[in-house]
């Protein structure tokens, strides 16, 4: 696995986590768990539009 679809593996984790409001909040995150990287890897406009999608899916819902 790269470091690439590692960082979008946990985004997409931490979307579903229930604990965040938008992708920002997950770059941040990741940012603070080592992975500074994550802003850079999650620039697409695409899968920063799912990526809060999710979070707003799960804040609503709770985590999964």
């Amino acid at each position: 696995m790269t470091l690439s679809e590692k960082v979008r593996e946990l985004a997409y984790a931490s979307a579903r986590s229930g604990l965040h409001v938008d992708c920002s909040s997950i770059e941040a995150e990741l940012a603070d768990a080592g992975y500074p990287e994550a802003y850079v890897v999650l620039q697409e406009s695409a899968l920063r539009k799912t990526l809060d999608e999710l979070c707003v899916q799960h804040l609503r819902t709770g985590p999964s």
